[in-house]
């Protein structure tokens, strides 16, 4: 077991995975590195409301604001960050859509 300290400004995403019959929560960085966390994402979301940077855009991601770099408007949202080749599909939902556009602008 290993424990990391990553800092807030390289984390471009959160999201849950599952992982061999269990829950896990991925923090991916802009370089392309997967860290694993037991904590659930509400419980991230939690302790990250107060940050600026990060918002909730659907049931599965948190996504770090300062990391996007293009967006796609059509019946799914798909994001790319900085450093990741491939988007994240449907990165954004119907149901976070109006606090997502709010905080883009």
């Amino acid at each position: 077991m290993a424990v990391y300290f990553l800092d807030l400004k390289d984390v471009c995403y959160i999201t849950t995975k599952a992982d061999q019959g269990r829950d896990e929560t991925l923090l991916m960085t802009s370089g392309k590195k997967g860290y694993y966390s037991n904590l659930r994402l509400s419980d991230i979301e939690e302790r990250l409301k107060e940050h600026p940077h990060f918002i909730r855009s659907s049931k599965y991601y948190l996504v770090n604001l300062t990391k996007i770099r293009a967006l796609r408007m059509s019946s799914a949202r798909d994001v790319w960050f900085d450093g990741l080749e491939e988007p994240v599909l449907n990165a954004v939902t119907n149901t976070y859509l109006a606090e997502f556009e709010k905080r883009m602008t």
